[in-house]
C-alpha cells in the first residue's frame, strides 16, 4: 500500500503526511462552509477518541486475567473499577455528542454526528472483516517477537 511505505532517507511515510495534512486543510475549510458541518467533524472526532479510549477498557475489564502485565498495573479489585467508572463516563460523554446544539432543532441545527459515525463504523467494519483481521494478526505475532513474548504468555489468535 503507498501510505506506509517509509521515505528511504527521511525516515517518514511522506505519502501518509501528505495524506493527512490534506484531510486536516479540508476539515478546517469546513468551518467556512457550514457550522453545521464543522460541529459535525467535531463531534465525531470527540466521539471516536472516546471510543478508542473505551474498547481497551472495556477488553481490560472482561479480560483482565488474560492480559500481559505492563510496567504500571493496578490491584485487581482497584483496576476494575477505575475501568468501570472510565467506561461509564466515556459512554455518557460520548452520548451527548450526538445530541443537537441548539432548541427546536431543525435542519440547519441538526447534529449530524450519529450519521458521520455510522458510516465510519460501517467502513471501519468492512475494512477489518475485508482482510484487515488477518494484518493485525500477522502484527502482533511480529510484535510479539520483538519484545521476545513467548507462546506460552500470549496466544494471539484469542
Amino acid at each position: 500500500m503507498w501510505g506506509h511505505a517509509v521515505h528511504p532517507t527521511l525516515d517518514v511515510p511522506v505519502w501518509s503526511v501528505i495524506a493527512t495534512s490534506t484531510a486536516q486543510a479540508i476539515f478546517c475549510a469546513i468551518l467556512y462552509g457550514s457550522s453545521t458541518a464543522f460541529s459535525t467533524v467535531l463531534s465525531v472526532a470527540t466521539i471516536g477518541l472516546y471510543v478508542s479510549y473505551l474498547v481497551p477498557i472495556v477488553v481490560a475489564i472482561f479480560n483482565r486475567d488474560r492480559m500481559l502485565v505492563g510496567y504500571y498495573h493496578m490491584p485487581k479489585k482497584i483496576g476494575i473499577a477505575v475501568n468501570t467508572i472510565a467506561s461509564l463516563y466515556l459512554t455518557f460523554a460520548s452520548v451527548f455528542f450526538f445530541f443537537p446544539t441548539a432548541l427546536p432543532v431543525t435542519g440547519d441545527n441538526m447534529n449530524y454526528a450519529i450519521v458521520a459515525f455510522g458510516i465510519v463504523t460501517v467502513i471501519g467494519s468492512l475494512c477489518w472483516f475485508g482482510g484487515g483481521k488477518n494484518t493485525y494478526g500477522e502484527l502482533i505475532e511480529r510484535v510479539g517477537e520483538t519484545i521476545n513474548i513467548t507462546p506460552d504468555k500470549y496466544d494471539p489468535s484469542v
